[in-house]
C-alpha cells in the first residue's frame, strides 16, 4: 500500500502526486441540480406563505429595523470569512505563500455545488477542485477537510443534543424525533469517519465480503472499484491527517473552535433577522432552536436541503416568530444564509471553468514571507 507515509511528515506528503480533481458534477448535472433546488425551494416557500400569510403580514413589516438587517449582512460576510479560515489554518502549513482568497473561493464553491447536489455530496469535490487549482495536493486537502468534518459533527452532536433536550417543552412534537434522528445520523457519520481515520484496515476488511454479496454484476464492478479505491487511499489519508496532528496538535483545537464560531455566527444570523423584523425573542433560545434546525438540514437528502430546509425553518421557528411573519422570516433568512452565498459560489466556479482561466498559481497571490506559516 502507499500509506507507509515516509515518516508521516508533511514535507513528504507535499510531494505526493495529486491528479486533477475531475470528480465535479458535469455542467449539465449542475444545471439540473440548480433547477431542482429552485423548484423545491419555491414550492416549499409557496406552502409556507400560503399557510402563514394574513392581513397582518404587511402591517407587521412596518416594524422593520434597518440596523439589525445591516448587522445580518455583516454576519453573512463573517460566515464566509470564518469558513475560509477553517481551511487557511491548514493551508498555511502546506503553502505559506497562500492568500486567504484561495479558501474563500473553495468555501463559496462548496456552498454552490453543495446546494445543487443531493445531501450536499458535491460540496467536497468542489472544495478539492478549487484547492487543487490553488496548488494544494489532493491528499492534504482531504486530510484537513476530514478534520474539519469531524469538528462539525462533534459540534452538531453536542450543541444539537443539548438543544433537543433543553427545548423539549418549546419545540413542536414532531421536532423531537427529527432532532434525535439528525443526531443519530451525525453520530453514525462521525463513527465511520473516525474508523476510516484510525482503523482503515477494518473498513478494508469489511468491504471485501460486502462486495461478494452484491447481487448485480454491473453494480459489482463498481463495488470492486470502490473496494480497490479504499485499499489504495484510506491509509494515505489517515497518514496525512496524522502528519497534521503530530506536527501541529493545536490545529485540532483551532478547527473545533473555528467550527463552533462558524455555526454560532449562522445561528446569530437568525436572531438578527428576527430583530430586524421587529420580533423580540431571547438570544439563547433562538440559538438553541437554530442548533436543532441546522443539524436537521445538514442531513437532509434534497439538494442543499432545498424544500426541507424552508419547511423545517417555518416549523421550528414558529415557536419564536409570529405566524404572520414566518414566511417573510423564512425567505429572508434562507436568502442570506444559503441563496446569496451559493449564487456567489456559482460565479466563482463559472470563472474557473472559463476558457483560459488561470492555473494553480493564479489563486495564490500573496508572496511568501518569513514566519508566514504561523497561526
Amino acid at each position: 500500500m502507499t500509506g507507509s507515509a515516509e515518516g508521516g511528515d508533511l514535507a513528504a506528503w507535499k510531494e505526493l502526486p495529486s491528479r486533477q480533481t475531475d470528480a465535479l458534477p458535469s455542467r449539465k448535472r449542475l444545471a439540473r441540480g440548480a433547477a431542482w433546488f429552485a423548484i423545491l425551494t419555491l414550492t416549499a416557500l409557496a406552502v409556507v406563505f400560503a399557510v402563514t400569510w394574513g392581513p397582518e403580514t404587511l402591517a407587521s413589516l412596518g416594524n422593520l429595523r434597518t440596523p439589525f438587517l445591516v448587522g445580518a449582512l455583516v454576519l453573512v460576510c463573517s460566515d464566509v470569512l470564518i469558513g475560509a479560515l477553517r481551511y487557511q489554518i491548514f493551508i498555511r502549513r502546506i503553502r505559506p505563500d497562500s492568500s486567504l482568497w484561495l479558501p474563500v473561493r473553495a468555501d463559496l464553491a462548496n456552498r454552490f455545488v453543495g446546494s445543487v447536489t443531493p445531501s450536499q455530496t458535491g460540496g467536497g469535490p468542489a472544495q478539492l477542485y478549487v484547492l487543487h487549482r490553488g496548488g494544494v495536493p489532493v491528499a492534504d486537502s482531504l486530510s484537513f477537510l476530514a478534520i474539519n468534518l469531524v469538528s462539525t459533527l462533534v459540534f452538531f452532536i453536542g450543541a444539537g443534543g443539548l438543544a433537543v433536550y433543553g427545548l423539549r417543552e418549546i419545540l413542536p412534537p414532531v421536532a423531537k424525533p427529527l432532532g434525535w434522528y439528525a443526531l443519530l445520523t451525525c453520530g453514525t457519520m462521525l463513527a465511520l469517519l473516525l474508523v476510516a481515520l484510525l482503523k482503515p484496515e477494518w473498513i478494508q476488511r469489511w468491504s471485501r465480503p460486502l462486495v461478494g454479496l452484491w447481487p448485480f454484476q454491473r453494480g459489482e464492478e463498481g463495488a470492486h472499484r470502490l473496494s480497490g479505491w479504499l485499499e489504495t487511499n484510506l491509509n494515505r489519508y489517515r497518514n496525512a491527517c496524522t502528519a497534521f496532528i503530530r506536527e501541529e496538535p493545536r490545529l485540532l483545537l483551532w478547527s473545533f473552535g473555528l467550527t463552533s464560531l462558524l455555526y454560532l455566527n449562522k445561528f446569530m444570523l437568525a436572531w438578527m433577522v428576527m430583530r430586524g423584523l421587529g420580533v423580540e425573542e431571547g438570544l439563547i433560545v433562538t440559538l438553541s432552536v437554530q442548533a436543532v434546525l441546522h443539524a436537521l438540514v445538514y442531513v437532509a437528502p434534497s439538494p442543499g436541503g432545498a424544500g426541507i430546509a424552508e419547511l423545517l425553518t417555518a416549523i421550528l421557528m414558529a415557536a419564536l416568530v409570529p405566524t404572520q411573519l414566518l414566511g417573510v422570516f423564512t425567505v429572508t433568512y434562507r436568502l442570506l444564509q444559503q441563496y446569496l452565498p451559493a449564487m456567489v459560489g456559482g460565479l466563482v466556479l463559472a470563472a474557473l471553468f472559463r476558457p483560459g482561466a488561470g492555473q494553480a498559481r493564479s489563486l495564490v497571490s500573496t508572496p511568501s514571507r518569513p514566519g508566514s506559516g504561523s497561526l
